[in-house]
């Protein structure tokens, strides 16, 4: 149908009415609107701040005029920005600062004093408006200040934020700024991300820098209608007042989205903060944006603190360089002048000298052409005279005339001269300047190298920081599940309690048995009381004594000769003969010691038997030592010819291996070994030979009463205890390791790490001391003893309720999660009493599985390393062994305090086996734990050889009957 013709009866009918405009003054006054342009420099604010006064908003009073790279002008107030910079400035940042703005500044006198001036800005700028627009890049900054300034102000504050791709941003501010592109970018997400954290509590919208180009009338519109509010202005001429003003041609720099967002090396910061700013342009707003946005801004904030300095003196080397750069470039001009001057200077003598050459010519010529006149012709000489009398009058003149030449180029020459004095002096400072300007040029590509190394650093730190946040991502998973397994333990320890009712129960019902089992015992106490005291005890305790008297009558003076004479009728005189012999040999010897032999082995003094003879006849048999002086096995070891003759090793040495050149005594120590067991602990110490005897239990109370005098208690956690003399290679990556740990498994900082120093004077050693963290403790100016050692740094540092004993030579970076292994297995099974791990060669062989004991043959009861130097086809995830070896302990620490700590009485060896055979003598199982290549630089800070047999031989005396009938 043609426009111009009616429409038919019913489409007239259908067709509602066209609205006819109403104005309503209504009751209730609209309340001011403050409409706050809130976006990063270079990203379109002033663009947006033009559109919405060509709208009807009012703009400030008093406007920053048009300046290089803002050339349509930057729509904001002068008297706000510079607040704002004081602002700044008195909380210590800047506008183009990277880190956090301290929040603290807001409960500070300082603040108010702005406050008030604040007002007093608004109340200037824009007086009685009731729609203006206040727009500052640096409102991202400062957000909650001027909020609540407008709101004091009597206005509501309405947010836009315009957003542009970051690399132009960058790209722009290193066009008119000179900054590095990715300390822009910086800039650009700091702003981005504190207006967004700053604004969520306020109407807000956000829109496209390029939308604004091309589209304004739908940006517009868009605005509108996100903030409830309606434009004045709003007609066809307002539209093209706004097509002449907005253009693409002022977009100077451009960059696609996908170079942001899909770009794998961009910063995942940056690409994540973008993708959700860009999407909310869009109305596409997601649940878990602005938790990703907080993320982001944490972790920057926390990087903030870590990196900052080195990007603030990088910025300040780059400005440097500028302005070192400029003053070169001023050199140059100043050159390029004085160059220009002389050379003009130089030309201008070059025609003087051309004016002179020419008169001298001229002369020459005249006197010349005379000189041939005169001999052409006598008659004409009359006539030449008045001619040369002319000519004379005019030579004198000409004369007259080239003395004042000359007088000219005397004064010219002088001038000449004087230039050339100034062109010297000039080339020197020339000379000077070049040599200036290499210097220069020099340090200005010295500055740039270090700026190129603190960007590559930064670029580091930026990998670094998203490898964290990842990191942290997986934490926070692992912490999820870790919340879980809590509830299922939970749940187990309920399941536990009623395991536990039932116990208590069960017993209950054996205590009843208990009573009933005393009472029945209490019978028959009495019974044998009764018994006692019947005549039919009395008549027969002849015969009782008479039978004691018979079995210890073969060691009496008179039994012994009896007994061997009885023996040689049997099996010929010369055994019994030889110990007859050996029995008077060993009595007589100050190599055994009656009472020591009585004091150790109570059974031999319970049955009233010699000494001496028990100790010839059966005690060597039994591997018992006749002294102190004297090892029987270590004897028998060294001289396998003895141990095969069956002859007792004593006796022996006393009537034969004596002047064989045989030693008594094992080889002797290295003198350094010897000094350290002169200090040693005499045995008369708490920690001397405790076990030794009948009643061990007693007295290993006395002891640990002795060590533990008040009961302690220990916080769940894990405490690492190392000793350590030097060796910085060693000592230093195991704390860095051990500090690893403590961040990844024990994020509650229930793991702590204490050095016991043995008199370390390595530089690189004391600088780990003097710089250690909180959870570092270092106890110095110890004297080494391996077991005292210990026990000082055990009893006097250690908080938590399991203690790991670690070599300094130990190496666990493989595979840190070994020490929480270790700790997690003593939480798992309440019987486990130690923990240690399978360790290993350089070379992947095994050196360490455990500790065994060997079951037969002249060394039965040693210990030793069960598969030591070969490499396991059957390793196990746990195993129960005897003992582990003290290089990787971990125990309860109210277990190994109730033990009194390791045995002092040790100098050097055994100590840790020592605990671990009370710990399985107390019932507790010794576990050991294979978790791959865990290496141990075994004699890393011992001498290899460097065998310690007093330590030895105090182990097997103490140890060697309760081996063979316990373990064996």
């Amino acid at each position: 149908m043609d426009a111009t013709e009616a429409p038919p009866d019913n489409e007239s009918a259908a067709t509602p009415p066209l609205p006819i405009p109403t104005y309503s003054s209504g009751t209730t006054p609209r309340p001011k609107i403050a409409i706050l342009v809130v976006g990063m420099h270079r990203s379109g604010t002033s663009a947006l701040a033009r559109t919405l006064n060509a709208c009807g908003c009012d703009l400030p009073e008093n406007l920053i005029p048009p300046l290089p790279g803002n050339e349509t002008g930057h729509w904001e107030s002068r008297v706000s920005v510079a607040l704002s910079d004081e602002i700044l400035a008195s909380a210590g940042t800047t506008w183009d600062d990277w880190e956090p703005f301290n929040t603290a500044w807001y409960d500070s006198p300082v603040a108010d004093t702005f406050r008030d001036r604040a007002q007093e800005v608004l109340a200037g700028e824009f007086g009685a408006s009731r729609l203006f627009v206040l727009k500052d890049p640096r409102l991202c900054r400062l957000l909650p200040f001027w909020v609540d300034a407008v709101q004091r102000f009597g206005a509501v504050p309405l947010v836009v934020s315009p957003i542009r791709n970051p690399l132009e941003v960058a790209a722009s501010l290193a066009a008119r700024d000179l900054f590095d592109p990715e300390v822009g970018k910086l800039i650009w997400l700091r702003h981005v991300i504190d207006a967004e954290a700053s604004s969520r509590e306020l109407k807000r919208v956000h829109v496209r820098y390029d939308d604004l180009l091309v589209r304004h009338r739908t940006v517009t519109d868009l605005i509108a209608d996100r903030l409830g509010i309606v434009w004045p202005r709003r007609s066809t001429a307002v539209d093209l007042e706004l097509d002449g003003f907005l253009s693409p041609t002022h977009r100077h720099h451009r960059s696609e989205d996908a170079l942001v967002i899909g770009d794998s090396a961009m910063s995942p910061w940056i690409r994540t903060a973008f993708a959700i700013l860009d999407r909310w342009t869009r109305d596409d707003v997601r649940d878990d944006d602005t938790a990703a946005l907080d993320r982001i801004r944490t972790a920057m904030d926390e990087a903030g603190r870590t990196f900052s300095r080195a990007v603030i003196v990088g910025r300040r080397v780059a400005r440097h360089a500028g302005e070192l750069t400029a003053a070169l470039d001023s050199t140059r001009q100043q050159v390029a002048q004085l160059s220009e001057a002389v050379a003009q200077r130089d030309a201008q003598i070059g025609g003087d000298r051309a004016r002179i050459e020419a008169l001298e010519a001229a002369v020459r010529a005249a006197t010349e052409a005379e000189q041939a006149a005169v001999t052409n012709s006598d008659v004409q000489r009359a006539a030449l005279e008045a001619r040369i009398a002319e000519l004379d009058a005019a030579i004198r003149e000409s004369e007259t005339q080239l003395a004042t030449l000359h007088t000219t180029v005397d004064h010219r020459n002088a001038e000449v001269a004087a230039l050339h004095t100034t062109v010297a002096a000039r080339d020197a400072e020339i000379a000077a300047l070049t040599r200036s300007v290499h210097d220069r040029n020099a340090e200005i590509g010295a500055l740039h190298s270090a700026i190129s190394s603190r960007n590559e650093q930064l670029v580091a730190a930026g990998t670094e920081l998203a490898s964290r946040s990842d990191e942290l991502a997986r934490w926070t998973a692992r912490e999820t599940a870790s919340q879980e397994r809590t509830a299922e333990l939970e749940r187990a320890v309920a399941c536990r309690d009623e395991q536990i009712g039932a116990l208590e129960t069960a017993i209950s019902q054996r205590d009843l048995q208990i009573g009933a089992i005393h009472q029945a015992v209490a019978a028959r106490d009495a019974e044998i009381a009764a018994m006692r005291s019947s005549t039919s005890w009395r008549i027969t305790a002849p015969l009782r004594e008479t039978r004691r008297a018979v079995a210890s009558f073969p060691f009496s003076a008179v039994g012994f000769p009896l007994m061997l004479g009885a023996r040689a009728l049997r099996q010929g005189p010369r055994g019994p003969l030889r110990d007859w012999r050996g029995a008077r040999a060993v009595a007589r010897s100050d190599l055994f010691d009656a009472g020591w032999y009585l004091a150790t082995y109570p059974d031999v003094a319970a049955a009233g038997i010699d000494p001496a003879r028990h100790y010839v006849v059966f005690g060597a048999r039994e591997g018992r030592d006749p002294g102190p002086k004297f090892s029987t096995r270590d004897y028998l070891v060294r001289n396998p010819d003895v141990a095969a003759a069956s002859i007792n090793p004593l006796v022996h040495f006393l009537l034969f291996g004596g002047r064989e050149g045989r030693s008594a005594l094992p080889p002797i120590a290295p003198p350094h070994r010897a000094e350290r067991r002169s200090r040693a602990e005499p045995e008369s110490t708490p920690f001397g030979d405790v076990y030794a005897g009948s009643d061990n239990l007693a007295r290993a109370e006395r002891v640990m009463a002795a060590r533990m005098p008040a009961a302690r208690a220990f916080l769940p956690g894990v405490s690492v205890v190392i000793l350590n003399l030097n060796r910085p290679d060693l000592i230093v990556p195991l704390v860095d390791d051990l500090s690893r740990v403590r961040e990844r498994f024990f994020p509650d900082g229930n793991f702590e790490i204490v050095i016991g120093d043995t008199g370390s004077r390595d530089s690189d050693v004391q600088a780990l001391y003097d710089a250690a963290p909180p959870h570092l403790t270092v106890v110095r100016d110890l004297v080494y003893q391996f077991s005292r050692s210990n026990n000082i740094c055990f009893f006097g540092h250690v908080h938590f309720d399991k203690v790991l004993f670690l070599n300094n030579d130990v190496r666990i970076s493989e595979n840190i999660a070994c020490i929480a292994d270790m700790a997690a297995e003593l939480d798992r099974d309440p019987n486990a009493g130690a923990v240690g791990l399978c360790l290993y060669f350089e070379d992947g062989t095994l050196q360490h599985g455990g500790i065994d004991f060997f079951t037969n043959g002249p060394l039965k009861g040693f210990c030793h390393h069960p598969g030591a130097r070969t490499r396991p086809t059957d390793r196990q995830d746990r195993r129960q062994v005897p003992a582990v070896t003290g290089a990787c302990l971990m125990t309860r620490s109210l277990l190994f305090a109730q033990l009194g700590g390791f045995d002092e009485g040790y100098e050097a060896e055994a100590q840790d086996i020592d605990l671990c055979l009370k710990i399985g003598r107390l019932g507790h199982g010794i576990t050991i734990l294979d978790r791959g290549p865990i290496v141990h630089l075994e004699n890393a800070t011992r001498p290899r050889g460097d065998e310690h047999w007093d330590d030895r031989r105090r182990f097997m005396r103490r140890w060697s009957s309760w081996i063979e009938t316990s373990l064996l």
